[in-house]
Formats: structure tokens, C-alpha cells, sequence
């Protein structure tokens, strides 16, 4: 499992279209993205550990296309 952790600060509420295509082409090089918010990083550190563990433990795309 390859994981880019991504945090947002406010200034990606500008970059919705760059963040998208960046998106795309790191799915396509096999990496999940997992997108969070910079306050909730900053406040709430337990909850992003959690968000972490759980993206890391979920199947990955093409492992669920051949569990279903």
C-alpha cells in the first residue's frame, strides 16, 4: 500500500482543479490519497491517527474489485 497524506490548509479551497488532476495522477501511479483538514490535524491528532490506520488497513481499489 502506497499513502499520500495530504493536509489542507485554507488555501486549498482555491485549488479544488490542481488538487483533483494531482489526485489523478498519483491514483494512477498507485497511491491512495488521503486528504485532511489542517485544523483537524492541529486539534484533534487521535482522529487523524485513526483516519491514517484505517485508509493504511482498508483493501486498496483493485484488491476490493477482486474480493467483490
Amino acid at each position: 500500500m502506497k499513502l499520500v497524506v495530504e493536509v489542507d490548509g485554507g488555501y486549498h479551497s482555491q485549488r479544488v482543479v490542481a488538487d483533483a488532476r494531482r489526485n489523478r495522477v498519483l491514483e494512477r501511479l498507485g497511491y491512495r490519497v488521503l486528504r485532511l483538514d489542517a485544523e483537524l490535524v492541529s486539534r484533534q491528532l487521535p482522529l487523524v491517527v485513526e483516519a491514517i490506520r484505517n485508509a493504511l488497513l482498508a483493501p486498496s481499489p483493485a484488491r476490493r474489485a477482486m474480493i467483490g
